[in-house]
């Protein structure tokens, strides 16, 4: 009978465990340079809906007794010695809650629940994961020893994405709808189906970054469709404002390492459309706008300067940016930028516009890697995008051909 009691008295806690742990995660989002979307326990449909007025989401699920989520969307760029944060945050509000009960009267219930806590805490510090579920452990060890590269590029990330958008979407939460779908258009541009809606719609929810980010892609897709024109329109700064503005969005509210991000985000897209438009000297001031920038966004900083280099048929300013680029591909995986297809397409130009065959190896090699870690439902468009880098043609291609990204 007490084993019984025990029993059903743990089940009573295991919701309240459940939401500790996602008010960790979810008290140090902002701090760990997230935005909280949406936060609650259980599983199936959502019972009981609490949207906030800045648009986070809380929520019980039918099934409350099946643990919880927390969902929030890594701003730029995501730091990850400040991501681990986001990842512990379940974990040390488990603790404070150990403290608690430990603090209280000995009590049969108090060692029972005390001891199912520290369980699901050191269940969560284990690193594991099944199919796309994963411990906090886990995403701890991602963030500290990332893997450049391979299931880190966003072409990679379309079944993931698409599952947490479905999931958003049955909780109508706006933040992480918006965010889902803005990065799925986005690996829609970079395995080549630009599509044709105006991509700021869908952010128009999602505050201020959302919106300029999608303005930043909405010229991508315009560029990428012919549009270079239209692209560098929606660039411009905008209408003078009180504050500093990219595209013609108000950044004074974004942390300034994400409007800086997003602004380096912006200069590669306009390198590119003034590439298209054949105006060197404005894809030259991209380029050094970008000087010593890190990261992905540094990486695709180099693919632009190389970019340029091959539209201006310059085999002397050709060999650096392409043997820094190969340098970055001598351990396959190992590129960590944006775009590895225009990283492909341009090394590939690079060896074939100086001769140099290991530049259009190491080409190959990334290609391939890129068609063996995308989505099945996009590999298709990638091995075609991809076709000039798998099957080299006889006679050598122009040198502009890789300026297209």
């Amino acid at each position: 009978m007490d084993a019984l009691l025990a029993m059903l008295w743990l089940a009573a806690w295991v919701p309240l465990v459940a939401l500790v742990h996602e008010l960790g995660h979810a008290a140090v989002a902002e701090p760990a340079g997230y935005r909280l979307s949406s936060f609650g326990v259980g599983r199936g449909p959502p019972v009981l809906r609490v949207q906030s007025p800045g648009g986070r989401v809380f929520w019980v699920g039918r099934w409350f007794l099946a643990g919880g989520a927390c969902v929030a969307v890594p701003r730029l760029p995501l730091v990850p010695t400040r991501a681990v944060l986001f990842h512990l945050g379940g974990v040390l509000a488990q603790g404070l809650l150990a403290l608690v009960l430990w603090a209280l009267p000995a009590a049969w219930w108090v060692d029972t629940v005390l001891s199912f806590n520290l369980l699901v805490a050191a269940w969560n510090l284990v690193p594991w994961r099944v199919g796309r579920m994963a411990s906090d452990g886990w995403w701890v060890l991602r963030r500290l020893w990332p893997t450049p590269g391979g299931p880190s590029w966003l072409v990679a990330q379309r079944p993931a994405v698409a599952g947490l958008a479905a999931f958003e979407a049955r909780l109508a939460a706006p933040i992480g709808t918006a965010a889902a779908g803005l990065t799925l258009a986005w690996i829609d541009l970079l395995v080549g189906a630009p599509g044709t809606a105006d991509l700021r719609e869908r952010a128009r929810v999602g505050g201020a970054e959302l919106v300029l980010l999608a303005t930043i892609l909405e010229a991508d897709r315009r560029r990428r469709r012919g549009g270079a024109l239209a692209a560098l329109g929606l660039l411009r700064p905008g209408p003078t404002a009180e504050g500093p503005r990219c595209c013609g969005v108000d950044t004074a509210t974004l942390p300034a390492e994400e409007a800086l991000a997003l602004a380096d985000l912006a200069r590669v897209v306009e390198g590119r459309a003034r590439l298209a438009l054949g105006d060197l000297d404005g894809a030259r001031r991209a380029v050094c706008q970008l000087a010593g920038v890190a990261g992905p966004l540094g990486a695709e900083a180099r693919v632009l300067a190389l970019e340029l280099a091959l539209a201006a048929d310059d085999k002397d300013a050709i060999a650096g940016p392409a043997a820094r680029l190969a340098g970055e591909l001598e351990r396959p995986g190992r590129w960590g930028g944006v775009d590895p297809v225009a990283a492909a397409l341009a090394l590939a130009a690079a060896g074939a516009a100086t001769g140099t065959p290991a530049w259009s190896e190491r080409a190959a090699a990334l290609g391939a890697r890129v068609v063996a870690v995308a989505a099945e439902a996009d590999r298709q468009r990638v091995a075609a995008a991809l076709g000039p880098v798998l099957s080299p043609p006889a006679s050598p291609a122009a040198p502009a051909s890789a300026s297209g990204g």
